[in-house]
């Protein structure tokens, strides 16, 4: 089991960088801060916030099973090409956890709040994936690079992978109090929790950015030792933040608390016209990626990503999303010749007609052949008479295929 880190957690309330104190479970965060919840079994009005064409991720397999509610909101995305990054829809723990393959078929991004019973429904565009797959690319470079240049950490380099965006539970003595989906995050292999997460947000208000990478820190005991913050922003500066957990002496006391460092403030990487920033860099080590006891002996190498490396991912990311979603003022052309259309939706059924035809045609001749191959039979012992045993079997079959 992997050990805990060695410090209490204490909240006082007034330290604002850490939770006030409670017997019962965490508190909704400051009114400043708060998601607002809805009606049950409504939906959040969805804002247009920013004018970048989305393509929302859900997909219609399973939708006839979802609640209502649910039902509700994908009715209102389809089709929607200018939207908020955020939708919110009231939903039960229980329906939550008796739907949630459902739910990640249709949507695939989402976070869910158990306390409130809110999910979250997340709407990356093609510009927001393609940033954060870039991103991800370059550190896990950056590590490998990192291994093939001192042996002593190879071993250790090679057991780091990007796990995307997989559900990560936030828990607190034994009780889950939510679920998140970080944009990108990085695992030790063997650890329980990823050493450093990556959240991407699109016009997103800084300070729930930076109480999600509070919570993340806090939830997971410090175990998640890295949350980087970036919000990508269209005619503003875009920004990153680093928050990091850290230790602080409780006054008049020789115990110290679990707190929030934010080691970098948001710094911009790119500024409002899209120019890149010259100056500056994101700075990870080694020993972010993994606690204690997966990191012993190990030296503390860092790497470094320019900001203007992060500004030219962005602004390509940009232009890919804005090439795919360009209209043509010309059908696109092909050197593969003439096209032929693609199959009717009907093309499976009718395919088993034909199938069921055939069947019956060969089943007929079989039966004309075994008509002669039976001329002999005389019926049993008894002279009672009875179909022939090989036009039985080849009737039966028959009847087989053409039901």
């Amino acid at each position: 089991m992997e050990t805990k880190n060695n410090f209490s957690l204490h909240r006082k309330p007034h330290r604002i960088i850490t939770p006030p104190e409670r017997k019962t479970l965490p508190s909704p965060p400051a009114s400043g801060e708060r998601d607002q919840a809805p009606a049950a079994s409504t939906v959040t009005p969805i804002s247009t916030t920013t004018t970048t064409s989305f393509s929302p991720s859900f997909s219609s397999s399973t939708a006839d099973e979802l609640p209502q509610s649910l039902l509700n909101l994908k009715r209102r995305l389809e089709g929607t090409q200018h939207h908020s990054s955020l939708a919110t829809v009231k939903l039960t723990n229980k329906d939550y956890e008796r739907c949630y393959d459902k739910i990640l078929a249709t949507f695939r991004r989402f976070d869910y709040l158990s306390q409130k019973e809110l999910l979250i429904i997340r709407m990356p565009s093609v510009a927001h994936d393609n940033f954060i797959w870039s991103l991800g690319i370059a550190i896990h470079e950056k590590l490998r690079d990192l291994g093939r240049q001192n042996e002593q950490v190879l071993s250790f380099t090679n057991r780091i992978s990007n796990m995307a965006s997989g559900k990560r539970s936030l828990r607190e003595n034994g009780i889950k109090i939510k679920e998140r989906m970080p944009d990108a995050q990085f695992a030790y292999k063997g650890a329980k929790c990823p050493g450093v997460v990556i959240e991407v947000a699109l016009t997103q208000n800084g300070k729930r950015l930076a109480k999600i990478a509070q919570e993340y820190i806090y939830y997971s005991n410090a175990a998640i030792q890295v949350v980087i913050c970036v919000n990508l922003n269209s005619g503003k500066d875009s920004t990153i933040s680093v928050w990091k957990p850290g230790r602080a002496t409780i006054p008049d006391t020789d115990e110290v608390e679990l707190v929030y460092d934010e080691v970098v403030k948001r710094e911009a990487f790119r500024i409002a016209d899209g120019s890149p920033v010259n100056k500056g860099a994101l700075t990870l080590h080694l020993h972010d990626f993994a606690t204690e006891k997966f990191r012993q002996g190990i030296p503390n190498l860092s790497f470094s990503i320019p900001y203007s490396d992060m500004a030219k991912m962005l602004n390509d990311a940009e232009e890919y999303d804005h090439d795919l979603n360009a209209e043509s003022e010309e059908e696109q052309t092909t050197s593969w010749g003439k096209k032929r259309p693609p199959a009717s939706d009907s093309g499976a059924e009718e395919m088993t007609e034909q199938d069921k035809e055939r069947l019956e045609d060969e089943a007929t001749a079989a039966m004309d052949k075994l008509d002669a191959r039976d001329e002999t039979y005389e019926g049993d012992a008894k002279g009672k008479k009875e179909e022939r045993p090989a036009k039985k079997r080849a009737q039966s079959a028959r009847n087989c295929a053409s039901s």
